[in-house]
């Protein structure tokens, strides 16, 4: 059960982890959810619901407890020669990207499931992340390095360095404009997407960062840290300031997703721990029990009323957000390392330890 896990804690090289982790228990973070207010001028942004549209009314999935039992496989994609870590859909969920631990980025044509690109991190990719319009991709890798390719030509646009340990965490601002990086290192860092300048190197974190993500309005990125801090910080964008910490996390947080609503964030890791958080309250809102082993990935619905979670146990869950249930398991006989779905909400994809991504219908 923990030959993939261990072997991705092995290729990030997670020394500083491991001897983290022999500290004595008064340095743990006690399990009790706590929030840690922000200084006195620092203001939470609101967080406003998307607008529902016409458009983006139609393209959602009508997924419920009545019709989560339809979802049915529908592709399996091969080429990659060692785990794939990370997925990501462009905006038309025409194409899906994989980053694996072979040093390749492939792009897929969803419908055909042919890879029609292949592109070369030179190192183990660790995530990968698709600008809101689909004109860029992002990958991190354990080389230390975050790429940023032109989909259109293949070609490397920016290539940012500095970082002292693997970069695990990537996510584009809902405007586009910013890139966030997690590390490692334990930095977070903001760069400017057009002139590839560093913005912000956000401090704070006292362990490794392996995921980060931005509030659906723009104005909030969280990070997850590994152990022993056991953090998620939640900083303001615009001023670089750390705002709030979620403290309770009691693995290290291997995904964050934030709904698309804004209102709640879900964290992952370690010893089977799903947690959903209030950000209003700073309080955990479900603690989602069911998976038997690590958990690697996360990702809400496109209506915000699933969480899908992808585990060792050799389940992809789909959880009831309003209620904390599980509705369905999708058992698929090997380890799962990450969940995506696409952004109209026709389908899931995950990967598993067998280096093989696969593509589940959703029913609409």
């Amino acid at each position: 059960m923990f030959k993939s896990f261990a072997k991705i804690i092995t290729l990030i090289t997670l020394i500083t982890l491991i001897s983290a982790c022999r500290q004595s228990a008064a340095t743990a973070v006690p399990p009790t959810a706590t929030i840690v207010p922000p200084p006195p001028t620092a203001a939470p942004p609101t967080v406003a619901p998307t607008p529902a549209t016409a458009d983006n009314q139609a393209s959602r999935a009508t997924i419920s407890a009545n019709t989560v039992d339809q979802i049915v496989q529908r592709q399996t994609l091969s080429g990659h020669s060692d785990l794939v870590y990370d997925l990501a859909f462009t905006p038309d969920a025409r194409l899906l990207a994989s980053g694996s631990v072979d040093g390749t980025i492939r792009l897929w044509d969803v419908a055909g499931g042919q890879a029609v690109h292949t592109l070369r991190h030179s190192g183990g990719v660790c995530r990968v992340a698709i600008s809101p319009d689909g004109a860029l991709l992002a990958s991190g890798g354990l080389n230390r390095t975050v790429k940023l390719w032109d989909l259109e030509t293949g070609q490397v646009v920016h290539t940012f360095s500095g970082y002292d340990g693997a970069v695990c965490g990537l996510d584009f601002s809902p405007d586009g404009a910013l890139l966030a990086t997690g590390s490692v290192d334990q930095s977070v860092k903001l760069w400017d997407v057009a002139s590839g300048q560093l913005l912000h190197t956000l401090a704070g974190h006292t362990s490794a960062v392996f995921s980060v993500a931005f509030a659906p309005d723009g104005a909030w990125l969280a990070s997850g840290s590994a152990r022993p801090e056991l953090h998620i910080k939640l900083w303001d964008v615009e001023s670089g300031q750390e705002v709030h910490i979620l403290i309770g996390q009691e693995a290290d947080v291997h995904d964050l997703a934030f709904s698309p609503d804004g209102t709640l964030l879900a964290a992952v890791g370690p010893m089977a721990e799903v947690k959903l958080w209030n950000l209003a309250s700073g309080q955990v809102a479900h603690n989602l029990q069911g998976h038997n082993g690590n958990v690697f990935g996360t990702a809400f619905s496109a209506d915000g009323t699933l969480l899908a979670s992808s585990g060792d146990d050799g389940t992809l869950k789909l959880w009831d957000v309003a209620t904390g249930r599980a509705l369905h398991d999708l058992r698929h006989g090997g380890e799962g390392l990450t969940v995506a779905f696409a952004p109209d909400g026709s389908l899931l994809a995950y990967s598993g330890a067998d280096n093989r991504v696969y593509l589940w219908g959703i029913p609409r």
